[in-house]
C-alpha cells in the first residue's frame, strides 16, 4: 500500500554532517563551536531518534551493557537501529536544532555564504533558489514554494526586521523541511 512507503532519511551521522556543512566553516569561531555543540547534543547523541551505527565509545547508545560477556570493557550496544526511519521524535529534534542554530548570526551568514549570498543580497526567487539548493541539493523549490518563501522574507521586511533576519526566516523554513534529511 502507498501508506507503507517510507522516505529514506539519513542517520545521525548524515544529519550531523548536513548541519555542520551548512552552518559552520573551518577554523571554527566561538559561535560555530556553539553550533557544533548544539548539533552534537540534539542530533549526533540522539541514537534512538536518528539511528545509525554506534562504536565502542558511544556509552549513551541504546543497549549499552558494560562488560557484557566479560571481554568488552567498553560494553556492547545491542539495541541501536542501523537504519534511520522518519519519526516524530526525529522531527522534533531537527526543528529544535534549526531554531537554536539559526538564533546564531554566524550560522546564518555561513549558510548564505554557502549559496554565494550575503545578508544584503536581494531577497528574490532567484536567490531563494540558490539558498534552497544548499538545503535541498538537486531539488529546486516549485514556483509556489519559492513565492511562499519570498513572502516570508517580505513579511520580515514589512515588519522592520533586518536583512539578516529576513534571510533567517527563510532559512528556518528550509531547515525544518523534511528534504533536509532525505537521502
Amino acid at each position: 500500500a502507498v501508506s507503507d512507503l517510507s522516505v529514506p532519511v539519513g542517520n545521525r551521522e548524515f544529519v550531523t554532517s548536513q548541519f555542520n556543512d551548512i552552518f559552520t566553516t573551518e577554523p571554527l569561531s566561538a559561535d560555530e563551536t556553539r553550533v557544533r555543540t548544539i548539533v552534537s547534543t540534539l542530533v549526533t547523541n540522539q541514537f534512538v531518534a536518528f539511528g545509525g551505527p554506534c562504536d565502542r565509545y558511544d556509552r549513551a547508545c541504546p543497549g549499552f551493557v558494560p562488560g557484557l560477556f566479560g571481554f568488552d570493557t567498553h560494553g556492547v550496544r545491542a539495541n541501536a537501529s542501523m537504519i534511520a526511519t522518519p519519526n516524530v521524535l526525529r522531527r522534533g529534534y531537527i526543528m529544535r536544532t534549526c531554531e537554536e542554530i539559526l538564533a546564531i548570526d554566524a550560522a546564518v551568514t555561513n549558510a548564505l555564504a554557502a549559496a554565494s549570498l550575503t545578508a544584503s543580497s536581494n531577497r528574490d526567487t532567484s536567490n531563494i533558489g540558490l539558498l534552497a539548493d544548499v538545503f535541498m541539493p538537486g531539488r529546486p523549490p516549485s514556483a509556489q514554494a519559492s513565492a511562499a518563501l519570498l513572502s516570508v522574507a517580505e513579511a520580515g521586511a514589512a515588519n522592520g526586521f533586518s536583512a539578516l533576519d529576513q534571510w533567517r526566516f527563510v532559512m528556518l523554513s528550509l531547515c525544518e523541511a523534511s528534504f533536509f534529511e532525505m537521502l
